[in-house]
């Protein structure tokens, strides 16, 4: 039977809990494992979670003139596109248009956030699935910590590409937090091989300190269904997650 697990480091003891957002200002780190009967790590998860930030600025500088000016004092708009306009230069604003309201200081907020970090499954039927567990299981916290759901990460390999793609096909990943299109064109060359050496690297009986994550299973796998774009499971029929490989 496979065991499902997240690693606890010793430095985060208090934090027994992935539904429990990090004390670290910076987010924190959780590592979902499943292990094989033998202790034999098969599908490994990091996930990064991203606290909200605030952020006010009162001045404006110009890197032409090099330069700085109150932006209470200047024609200035909030700047509602960062992606587009990641500006601290302009000091979270921009110069207004025509009949825009004007604003006396620049403020960003950033959600709490969490996104896969890496993931890696071996090369089988078991590493596979239990790899898309995991991912059931992380969604799930970060739905419970963040309010939203897991954001994928913007280095894929081919495999993970694919099973991305599928994703965002069915509505599970939203257009916002698909990857950049350039990304998703660049394949990150990860292999099953490379994933291998990472999971030889954490056997069960490397985990000084886990939360056993057994309980979790069948609410998993139905929110995978249901992300894939499947019904609930008919109760006559045995379960056989098939999906495609990815690391």
């Amino acid at each position: 039977m496979t065991r499902y697990s997240r690693y606890i480091p010793t430095d985060f003891a208090e934090r027994t809990s992935d539904y429990t957002r990090s004390n670290d200002r910076f987010g924190g780190m959780d590592s979902y494992f499943a292990h094989d009967d033998d202790g034999k790590a098969i599908a490994m998860a990091n996930i990064a979670t991203y606290r909200p930030t605030d952020s006010t600025v009162m001045r404006t500088y110009d890197p032409n003139t090099a330069t700085e000016t109150a932006i209470a004092d200047g024609q200035r708009a909030h700047d509602t596109n960062l992606e587009d306009h990641p500006s601290w230069h302009e000091g979270l604003t921009r110069p207004a248009l025509s009949g825009e309201q004007l604003v006396m200081f620049g403020h960003n907020h950033t959600p709490a956030r969490s996104g896969v970090h890496e993931l890696y499954a071996r090369d089988t039927l078991a590493g596979k699935t239990a790899a898309m567990t995991l991912m059931g299981m992380a969604d799930m916290a970060s739905t419970v910590t963040t309010g939203r759901p897991l954001k994928p990460s913007s280095s894929l390999s081919a495999h993970s590409m694919a099973l991305v793609d599928k994703l965002h096909q069915s509505g599970a990943i939203s257009d916002e937090d698909m990857p950049d299109p350039s990304s998703m064109n660049d394949d990150n060359g990860i292999t099953f091989h490379y994933a291998n050496r990472q999971l030889d690297g954490h056997p069960y009986n490397n985990q000084l300190k886990s939360q056993d994550l057994t309980s979790r299973i069948p609410l998993a796998r139905a929110r995978i269904r249901e992300a894939m774009g499947r019904g609930p499971k008919a109760q006559a029929r045995p379960e056989q997650l098939k999906f495609e490989g990815f690391e």
